[in-house]
């Protein structure tokens, strides 16, 4: 329980790092590139990282979840993960260079075809980055998993300071900063990873099957989940334009600041869990409780932010965004909810059950595009901020419901916070004074 809390606020506080230097990041672009190149970028970014998400076939929760499991075929599941990286890479850049000789003007109006295979650059290194997370997250290695977390967006801020000083106002630059802190980050995660690697025996080689079995089941989940992230920016975008895209990520930049601590506890949990019975007394505190405990905070600093994001907007991003205030409005009640999900899913994925997790992202991914149809196009970007937040709760009524089955507990106990969860708060606090 010791190692859990400690986790869980250094990952806690890389968030919170991690978060201010992302949004000095918006600020920046949002503030140079105007609304247009703001929302330009943000769907420039949507080439790569929706093919990280298609082609990792859910090998990085695989890795968490049998290196929790196999910490002794540490060595094998790291080849293979590599043997993985190099095909699907491939295939990745022969499939997104399809893509954008294709239809290049249909899915990304008003960006150049030269930016895009700038973009699509970064795919086989992104990937490669990910996998190699998921290994450090896997054994718990959270001083080196949260430095890389931090040292992507910092490198790219100062490499965006630079151009904002010296005058370099074109996307181009913007995009090859990008790939620039993507590719020093990775070099830098391989000598992280080395001395975990070295030195370990290989066994007979079993896991590729298991990896694959457990990834691909994972994967659909993740998937999907990632798409009902990004589908609202895609729609926003074909049908509003990148102008309208620009200002409402600004919206959401704002409103995921508030996963801080959802984040932190749901990625340190899942390694704990995979290794602990369900029948251990813990499996079931830990989950009940961080959800309470995240739920009740997430809505706790929501409404806080609510109460003054006009002055935010206007002080950091100025008056040509101001419409992204309303949008906000709209998304906090969605994001309240997905934190709570968010703990309870990884519970689910921990117990060797990822399909379920899949049936609800099925269900949830077609709530999302039904509700971007409907709404954007009369709506605008709050249509978008509505159909978003819609989409969250109904992920958290389905999850909690499959959860407390599982775990035969009542529909309201891992929503609502009681007493019980003071003696966890105050064993956090006594933990990190230590």
């Amino acid at each position: 329980m010791q190692n859990i809390i400690k986790n869980i606020f250094y990952t806690t506080s890389r968030q919170v790092l991690t978060s201010l230097i992302s949004f000095a990041l918006i600020v920046a672009i949002a503030r140079f590139y105007g609304p247009k190149g703001n929302g330009l970028f943000a769907v420039l970014l949507l080439l790569p990282s929706t093919l990280i998400n298609i082609l990792n076939f859910g090998i990085p929760s695989s890795n968490v979840y049998l290196i929790g499991k196999h910490r002794d075929l540490l060595a094998e599941i790291f080849v293979i993960n590599l043997k993985i990286v190099t095909i699907i890479s491939c295939f990745g850049l022969v499939g997104g260079g399809l893509i954008i000789e294709l239809f290049h003007g249909d899915l990304f109006p008003g960006i150049e075809y030269t930016l895009l295979w700038i973009a699509l650059i970064s795919f086989p290194i992104g990937l490669a980055q990910v996998l190699v997370n998921s290994i450090l997250h896997a054994l718990e290695e959270f001083k080196y998993y949260n430095i890389l977390l931090i040292l992507q967006p910092s490198i790219l801020t100062l490499l965006i300071l630079f151009l904002f000083v010296a005058g370099f106002k074109d996307l181009i630059y913007l995009v090859g900063s990008q790939f620039i802190s993507v590719l020093v980050t990775f070099l830098i995660s391989m000598v992280y990873i080395k001395p975990f690697i070295v030195n370990r025996q290989f066994k007979k080689n079993f896991l590729l099957k298991q990896i694959i079995n457990f990834g691909l089941k994972s994967h659909l989940s993740n998937l999907l989940t990632f798409l009902n992230y990004k589908i609202d920016i895609f729609l926003t975008n074909f049908f509003l334009g990148p102008v309208s895209v620009g200002v409402y990520i600004i919206a959401v930049g704002i409103s995921e600041r508030l996963w801080i601590l959802s984040h932190s506890a749901s990625t340190v949990i899942f390694p704990r869990l995979a290794k602990l019975s369900c029948s251990d007394p813990e499996y079931k505190f830990l989950t009940n409780s961080l959800s309470r405990i995240v739920i009740a905070l997430t809505l706790f600093f929501g409404i806080f932010i609510f109460l003054i994001i006009d002055f935010i907007i206007n002080i950091f991003f100025g008056e040509e965004y101001l419409n992204a205030s309303p949008a906000f409005s709209i998304l906090l009640p969605g994001i309240v909810f997905l934190s709570g999900s968010r703990i309870l899913s990884n519970n689910i994925a921990a117990r060797g059950k990822p399909e379920v997790n899949l049936y609800i992202a099925g269900i949830i991914f077609f709530i999302s595009i039904l509700g971007n149809l409907v709404f954007i196009p009369y709506f605008g970007i709050e249509g978008a901020a509505l159909a978003t937040s819609i989409t969250y709760f109904f992920h958290l009524i389905f999850t909690n419901f499959v959860y407390c089955k599982l775990s035969d507990c009542s529909f309201f106990n891992p929503l609502v916070v009681n007493f019980k969860d003071l003696h966890f708060i105050r064993q956090f606090i006594t933990q990190v004074n230590s």
